[in-house]
């Protein structure tokens, strides 16, 4: 596997190329100012967004954004061009989840492992430390 140098200051990157943490800030700050997305929304995920195979360039660099609003349970995609600093895209959706956060898996696991009924359990198992068992949401 050949590895693609990191682009200078001076060059921009390929709009393959992974983003880097300046453009996913860019592309949060794009989404967090848009007024159609509530102020609790979460990132799901930030990752490059491809342009459709085949389309005559150039090509903006793009970033395909991932949010979750838990409050209303709307989860929005959005494609936000890094290069003019603006969404060309969003679509609200409901009746869907989003992957788990990282925050949300650690909290389903402390939840289980502090359940007495869960260690209640174990124990009857022969489990005295709900550390040593692997807990999957």
């Amino acid at each position: 596997m050949t590895r693609r140098a990191a682009p200078s200051p001076d060059t921009k990157a390929h709009v393959l190329d992974p983003l880097d943490s300046d453009e996913i800030a860019r592309a949060a700050t794009v989404v967090r100012a848009r007024e159609d997305i509530p102020e609790s929304v979460r990132f799901i995920a930030v990752s490059v967004h491809e342009p459709p195979r085949g389309a005559p360039g150039p090509h903006s660099r793009s970033a395909a954004v991932v949010a979750y609003d838990p409050p209303t349970r709307t989860t929005y995609e959005l494609c936000v061009d890094l290069d003019a600093g603006k969404a060309t895209a969003c679509r609200a959706l409901t009746g869907i989840e989003p992957q788990l956060t990282v925050e949300e898996i650690l909290s389903v696991e402390a939840s289980l492992r502090a359940e007495p009924r869960f260690q209640q359990a174990l124990r009857r198992r022969g489990i005295e430390d709900p550390a040593l068992v692997d807990v999957d949401p």
